[in-house]
Formats: C-alpha cells, structure tokens, sequence
C-alpha cells in the first residue's frame, strides 16, 4: 500500500468526495511540548491537540483518545489523512487501524520531501495560533483545557472564503452537533473572540 502524494493523488482522483484531514506540529521552546493540529479542508477548522514530547507514540496517544471519544464516528471523520515526512508520523498503522477491532479506519499519506506546500492550508492556518501563541512561546505550561481555548477562538473566527461563517459552525453543520462537542469544540460569539495572547493571562 503506497504512501506517497502521488498515491494520494491517484487515492483522490478516484475518492473525489472524501474529505481530507492535513496534519501537522507547530512547536514550542525547542525541546519542550507541542501541539498536533489537524486541519478539515472542506471547513477550514482545525483541531488541536497538546503533546509533552514531539515523538510517533505521542501522536499514537492522541489518537487512541479520538478514537475513545467519537467511537463509531471516527472513521466518518477521518476518512483520509496527509502530513510531512517529521519522525512524528512515522508510525503509520497506529494511526490508521483500531487497535482493539483490527479495523482500518482511516488512510495516512505523506507529502514529497521538503514540499510542505503540498499541505499548505494546514500551515498557513497556524498564523491564527501564532497570534495567540506567538513563536519562540513555551507551550510547556499549556494544558489541554488552555489549547481547547485557543481552539475554539480561533475556529470561531469568520472566514470569507467560508461566506462569512466560521468554520466551527460549518464543521457542525456537517458533522454534526453531538461530534462537535466531543471533540471539545464550542462556537464564541464574535463580540466575545480574542486572538491575541492576552486569552490565556491567568
């Protein structure tokens, strides 16, 4: 079973109306935690996920949690997924089967080497996060409860390119409400939205 972005272009072309998740790290002080984003194209939302180290079992863990969490759901939502070669990913079939059925849930393509603009909206959605955490930020005293906050923010924030909707209420519009919050996703009203670091001053 190829791997490879052709393979996920040849996957595609015959898969036209499967939804395709990119995932990504954005990082911390090097050495510390990080976080796991992966973004929806087909609403633009992305979620996020804290890990304590940026290794392959990390990203096992989180998600064995997303799976406990959506169930049966799971593989309506994460039918086809796409990332960078990092050592992070490099574990495959932890990602792609339940561990407990046996049962290949979801599809796990990588990339070309060094083309990151093969996954650029992941990417370029991170400038949301940056606004809140700006880089050189130590993610080390964040906890999920403070990335879920961050999260929601900036998935509640209207696109143009979505009509003017946020991709929160476009993601529950597709999944449903029920999937949203399980997820941990909670639309903010837009006179109440703060993308700047002052959200997480305790």
């Amino acid at each position: 079973m190829g791997r490879t972005y052709a393979d996920f272009l040849d996957f595609t072309e015959k898969n036209p109306y499967v939804n395709v998740c990119e995932m990504d790290t954005v990082e911390g002080r090097k050495g510390g935690k990080v976080l796991l984003t992966i973004f929806f194209r087909n609403c633009d939302l992305q979620l996020m996920y804290i890990r304590d180290t940026n290794t392959s079992a990390s990203v096992t863990e989180v998600f064995n949690s997303i799976r406990t969490v959506l169930d049966d759901d799971f593989a309506k939502v994460f039918p086809l997924l796409l990332s960078d070669r990092g050592t992070e990913f490099t574990n495959p079939s932890a990602v792609e089967i339940n561990t407990v059925t046996g049962e290949i849930q979801c599809r796990l393509f990588y990339c070309d080497p060094q083309q990151t603009n093969q996954k650029s909206r992941c990417e370029r959605n991170h400038e949301y996060i940056r606004y809140i955490l700006p880089k050189g930020t130590s993610f080390d005293q964040l906890t999920q409860k403070d990335v879920d906050l961050v999260m929601n923010h900036v998935n509640s924030m209207p696109r143009g390119s979505l009509n003017a909707k946020a991709p929160v209420q476009l993601f529950i519009e597709l999944y449903g409400e029920e999937t949203a919050t399980r997820l941990g996703l909670e639309y903010i009203p837009l006179d109440q939205l703060c993308l700047k670091p002052e959200l997480l001053k305790k």
